[in-house]
């Protein structure tokens, strides 16, 4: 059971991870991380047990750090789902077109299998 208070629940700063921590895990022990990089390294070195984190991120680094780090649900948490977009300035109308050309060309699966996101 994660929302207990031996377990260590490291949290990255601001965002909905840290919103679904604090919201959800009242019991845990939470570990404030001063930035986005901190918390998978001290998963690695132990220093917590649990991280909260966006599905994608968490695919991303058990793929990268194999048998070290790993996924505990294939699932997002209910309630917490959540889309990425990419925002560009509005006057900016060559790179949105330069964005739009692009992800409407891209190979969706050759980018998964780069970054280790999905087979």
């Amino acid at each position: 059971m994660i929302n207990n208070t031996t377990v260590k629940v490291v949290v990255n700063p601001g965002g909905t991870n840290e919103r679904f921590v604090k919201s959800r895990l009242l019991k845990s022990n939470v570990i404030n991380a001063k930035d986005n990089f901190v918390p998978f390294g001290m998963l690695l070195n132990k220093q917590a047990d649990v991280m909260v984190t966006d599905l994608i991120e968490g695919r991303y680094q058990s793929r990268l750090h194999k048998n070290k780090l790993c996924v505990a649900n294939d699932q997002p948490f209910s309630g917490t789902e959540s889309y990425k977009v990419y925002m560009v300035q509005k006057d900016s109308k060559m790179l949105l077109t330069k964005v739009n050309d692009w992800l409407s060309a891209v190979d969706v699966n050759a980018l998964k299998r780069k970054w280790k996101i999905d087979p």
